[in-house]
């Protein structure tokens, strides 16, 4: 799994298990559920550098949950403690073990206080202006002067975004296609 950066959030699994938990609270999964589906302690599927990157992701989305209690702050301490991410990331540059460091510190200092402004569930506006509609035939030209063709076989939602799904069609002519040019079954 990639590990971007030395931030909170700032990797696969980072992103993975934070954005896991809020996804799941937005859809009105209760605080119950989501420390079952996303429990603090997992150290049997990571090695240390991973736990360290599970285990603060999902601390800090705790956090933000009022899902914080001591027990979990000290756990999350002792994984820290270990300091897996500070010893990796100074094998590749002093400068990045510190800034790994630097972050902890201030992420420390941000869970270790109560969070007075506990995040509420947001509700993500569905997009309904498309720019293309499902089994759309699309023709473009290339660059080379020859025409093109593909279809929008589907749209995902997800979070505010619009996701085109697009499939090219085997299709190359210096004249532009028609649709009864191109023969399209979905």
């Amino acid at each position: 799994m990639a590990t971007d950066g030395t931030k909170i959030i700032d990797g696969d699994t980072a992103h993975d298990t934070y954005w896991g938990i809020m996804d799941l609270y937005d859809s009105g999964g209760e605080l119950k559920m989501i420390l079952e589906e996303f429990p603090l302690e997992q150290p049997e599927y990571f090695d240390e550098f991973d736990n360290e990157i599970y285990v603060t992701s999902c601390g800090l989305a705790y956090w933000e949950l009022g899902l914080m209690t001591p027990e979990r702050l000290n756990y999350i301490k002792s994984v820290i403690s270990k300091d897996a991410c500070v010893k990796e990331w100074t094998t590749y540059s002093e400068k990045e073990g510190k800034s790994r460091q630097s972050v902890l510190k201030s992420y420390l200092t941000k869970i270790g206080k109560s969070n007075e402004k506990v995040r509420k569930p947001k509700k993500h506006r569905k997009i309904s202006n498309f720019i293309f509609s499902e089994n759309s035939i699309l023709t473009f030209r290339l660059s080379n002067g020859d025409y093109a063709v593909t279809s929008c076989v589907k749209i995902d939602q997800y979070r505010r975004n619009c996701n085109y799904w697009l499939v090219p069609i085997t299709y190359k002519s210096i004249s532009k296609p028609t649709i009864g040019a191109v023969s399209y079954t979905h």
